[in-house]
């Protein structure tokens, strides 16, 4: 690269993904002469209570032809529709996935209740009664779930950010690149959505689908086991 007349070999040493320039985005710095810069960037930052949008235009109205933004305007524009779109793929994942865990716990509890015949037709047989035994398959899915949630929360919290960012790095890349340059992604966590309301959600979508699965342990009977 020829910096002020004179040519300088560098070497790519980190990369990152940069959506403004549509790819990927090395920085380095070097000495220049002031003819040599393609452009400025400065960033202002205004007084608590300042109207930012009224600002930027007086700005711009000031010191044209140089283009004044108010930053949360050029978020806006810039990473709306990103962000729009991934509100919506997490949406339809986090149904998905909630559907996901009913159906798993659907067939288990099925196969759970097939291994269990027996025991169950001797304590429908001795008086016990169908909702307390119900209950207890529900008490037991709801344990193991709970336990999950608790483990997946807390590995997400101090795990889940740097295998996403490896992840990242990896797929775009390449293996070379893991653990190189400066990509990283902040997550912004909604504690109330992702403590409170998805837990709740996987614990009421198992313990009604763990509860209308054990219905089926009304037709255990004696007769039909003695009769196997």
């Amino acid at each position: 690269m020829e910096v002020g007349g004179q040519v300088r070999d560098l070497t790519i040493v980190g990369s990152y993904q940069d959506i403004t320039n549509g790819g990927k985005t090395a920085k380095s710095v070097l000495p220049t002469q002031g003819n040599d810069v393609m452009w400025y960037v400065v960033g202002v930052a205004l007084a608590p209570g300042t109207d930012a949008a009224a600002t930027a235009q007086a700005y711009g109205d000031q010191l044209a032809p140089a283009k004044v933004h108010d930053i949360e305007q050029w978020r806006a524009q810039t990473l709306r529709p990103i962000a729009r779109q991934m509100t919506v793929t997490a949406a339809i994942s986090a149904v998905v996935a909630v559907a996901l865990v009913g159906l798993m716990t659907a067939l288990f509890t099925r196969m759970i209740l097939a291994r269990d015949a027996g025991p169950i037709a001797v304590q429908r047989a001795l008086g016990a009664d169908d909702g307390g035994l119900r209950a207890q398959y529900v008490t037991r899915t709801v344990l193991v779930l709970a336990l999950g949630v608790v483990v997946g929360a807390v590995a997400a919290a101090t795990l889940g950010e740097a295998m996403f960012n490896l992840m990242f790095e990896g797929l775009y890349g390449g293996m070379e690149a893991l653990g190189r340059g400066t990509s990283r992604i902040d997550f912004a966590v909604d504690p109330l959505l992702t403590y409170v309301l998805l837990p709740a959600a996987l614990l009421g979508s198992v313990s009604l689908v763990t509860a209308a699965s054990a219905r089926s342990l009304s037709d255990a009977r004696i007769s039909a086991l003695t009769t196997d």
